[in-house]
């Protein structure tokens, strides 16, 4: 029998391909195999992050190589390939398995940061907590200064998993230590954080957002998401803060 991983709202089922997508509505038929068999037949298999999606390529930076691949690779993949229809985007965080297509991959995180708990398990169990350690590092990004509409202050946090956080409220020195509602509200002392690809409706995404060290030339904090009311992420980052300041008003 086909081995199944049941994930909060998202349902993976092992076959020729894997049925496990940011967004439901997606299904195919296939000739079941275990997971086993797929894996021996993949010649690739790798933990890795979608950096872009780019004409119908989905471009993976690979954190560690399991298997005909090197860590710190890069490896890109013809979605149009995917013959169960898998929609890669940036921000994605995958254990691929497969040659020039996905086949028995399974989504770790998605592009909204929410975390598949019960593959995360799974992988751990299959190939060892080494294989998903490389993870526990901080996201990098950048931090400016911009303006609210109402030409107030704001900053904007730009993160390398392709998610951004604007905040309507000063960024300095003294910022260092608060917390700011994520919650889409246009007010002071509130923000928004937008992911996704440019080819669909960013999702808005409800949370908070911490700052720890807030210097000259780089940015520390946590960004907390809920998405859905039921799903969860926490990201830990620390970005590079970019030279000059917004002059709003």
């Amino acid at each position: 029998m086909a081995a199944r991983i049941f994930t909060k709202g998202f349902m993976a089922v092992f076959g020729l391909c894997l049925v496990l997508l940011a967004r439901p509505g997606f299904a195919c038929s296939m000739v079941q195999t275990s997971f086993e068999q797929r894996e021996a037949a993949a010649k690739t298999i790798f933990v890795g992050t979608v950096r872009t999606v780019e004409n119908g390529a989905a471009y993976f930076h690979v954190e560690k190589g399991v298997k005909g691949i090197a860590d710190n690779a890069d490896f890109d993949v013809d979605e149009m390939l995917n013959t169960c229809g898998i929609s890669f985007a940036a921000g994605q965080r995958w254990l691929y398995m497969g040659n020039s297509a996905a086949s028995g991959s399974l989504m770790l995180v998605s592009e909204t940061g929410v975390s598949m708990d019960d593959n995360i398990a799974y992988v751990k169990k299959h190939f060892g907590e080494k294989v998903l350690a490389v993870k526990d590092d901080v996201v990098g990004g950048t931090a400016k200064a911009t303006c609210a509409p109402w030409d107030g202050a704001a900053f904007e946090i730009k993160l390398d998993t392709g998610c951004t956080v604007t905040v309507y409220a000063q960024l300095g020195e003294d910022s260092a230590g608060k917390s700011y509602p994520i919650d889409g509200v246009m007010r002071a002392g509130h923000g928004m954080t937008l992911c996704g690809v440019a080819r669909l409706k960013p999702d808005i995404i409800k949370g908070t957002l911490t700052l720890g060290h807030v210097g000259a030339d780089e940015v520390t904090g946590l960004l907390e998401t809920e998405y859905d009311t039921e799903h969860h992420g926490r990201t830990v980052f620390k970005v590079r803060r970019l030279p000059g300041g917004a002059i709003c008003g």
